[in-house]
């Protein structure tokens, strides 16, 4: 699901302040109307070339056999086909019990690359 980077909500709050810039009428709702539709036309573009599902390519493995009472580690592999760098966010779901660490992770994962 594509979420809006915080570059696009500075974009946002920059329009806000055109109000402000240009006092009160017209001109100011119509700056703001434009520079709004503007970043919203940058939105949909950019939501529209990022990868869908069936470019991503997921897996998990762990080293057998697994032990009852002690520390089991869990590799994640992450596999893009996109044309673009994207940054993602990986995660695994423990059970809730587990003492588990660094199952989610923040990540740029170039084209074609694979991360682990």
């Amino acid at each position: 699901m594509p979420i809006p980077t915080p570059r696009a909500a500075v974009l946002l709050a920059l329009g806000a302040a055109l109000p402000l810039l240009l006092g009160p009428g017209g001109a100011a709702l119509a700056a703001l109307a434009a520079l709004d539709l503007g970043v919203l036309a940058l939105l949909l573009l950019d939501a529209r070339l990022a990868p869908g599902p069936s470019a991503w390519s997921a897996g998990r493995s762990l080293a057998r056999p697994l032990t009852a009472f002690g520390a089991n580690r869990v590799e994640l592999r992450l596999s893009g086909s996109g044309a673009r760098t994207a940054t993602v966010e990986l995660a695994d779901a423990p059970p809730a019990d587990a003492d588990a660490e660094g199952h989610r992770v923040r990540l740029r994962l170039a084209p074609g690359a694979e991360a682990l």
